[in-house]
């Protein structure tokens, strides 16, 4: 999932949804109020940037923003964190163990990935 800081209310959150789809169709795209944007930013330690009051009114501009992906459980706990520092096949065989960990610790009734996909 990922939180937007997007200005524009309504039409912002369209964008948001559009754009997650465009990584994955399973991509969770969230965004809210600012101040959820914010406690969402802070339990998870994003960083973003906003554009300034000119660079919005041009509608070029960049946000800038954290480059993380996170690995949460099916139960939506925590597990473990990606950066750009990665490589695919890196976060890939990290991911894995994570996934396998978890697995272990817990008993399964399919035997398989099937909570995770």
């Amino acid at each position: 999932a990922a939180p937007s800081a997007a200005p524009g209310g309504s039409a912002a959150a369209a964008s948001v949804e559009g754009h997650g789809f465009a990584y994955h169709p399973r991509l969770l795209a969230l965004t809210g109020s600012q101040e959820q944007i914010d406690a969402v930013a802070r339990a998870y330690r994003i960083y973003t940037s906003k554009p300034t009051p000119s660079e919005a009114a041009s509608g070029e501009y960049l946000l800038d923003h954290s480059i993380i992906i996170y690995l949460l459980a099916p139960d939506g706990k925590f597990l473990s964190f990606y950066g750009r520092n990665f490589s695919a096949h890196e976060v890939a065989t990290k991911a894995l163990a994570e996934i396998a960990k978890w697995d272990a610790e817990h008993t399964r009734a399919d035997g398989g990935l099937g909570a995770w996909l």
